[in-house]
């Protein structure tokens, strides 16, 4: 297995605050996150995660979600959250739908303990944060990059869902 402090990672979110691609970030922008960190196949380049990710996007509408209540995720039940009720299990089937895709393509993902059955949307909590407001549609969804190169975070692509 490759060294995976040296590589780029990816993961799949959306954005609620509709941050400016390309843009080097200090910390991720408020987000849901819908696929967590993942490494390419060491030969896959950038653009085809991108477009990987897009293929599936493509398949689904947007998805209709609502602001929950409050809790406290994380190993020691300690990072507030705001929970995301998805009444169809759209986002859920979003979820699942690219862990399998991207799993065919040999990704590798980070940390397995909240795919599939353990996904559990949500948004992290900051002093920050924007309001949010229910109903939520919720139309497109973001590639963000972990890039150890520059030690730095990037929103790469924005997809909107049903394209």
């Amino acid at each position: 297995m490759p060294d995976i402090e040296r590589l780029d990672k990816f993961f799949v979110m959306h954005d609620f605050e509709n941050t400016v691609l390309n843009s080097w970030l200090d910390e991720w922008p408020l987000h849901c996150t819908i696929v967590p960190l993942f490494l390419p196949e060491k030969s896959m380049p950038q653009n085809d995660v991108i477009e990987s990710v897009n293929q599936v996007a493509s398949t689904f509408n947007a998805i209709q979600i609502e602001f929950g209540g409050k809790s406290n995720f994380g190993p020691n039940e300690d990072i507030p959250v705001i929970e995301i009720i998805d009444q169809n299990h759209s986002l859920r089937s979003l979820h699942n739908t690219l862990v399998f895709y991207l799993g065919n393509f040999s990704c590798q993902f980070i940390d397995k303990t909240y795919l599939l059955d353990n996904y559990s949307p949500h948004v992290t909590e900051r002093s920050n944060s924007p309001r949010l407001t229910s109903p939520y549609e919720l139309n497109s969804i973001s590639i963000g990059k972990k890039s150890k190169k520059h030690d730095k975070k990037i929103i790469i692509a924005k997809l909107n869902l049903g394209v």
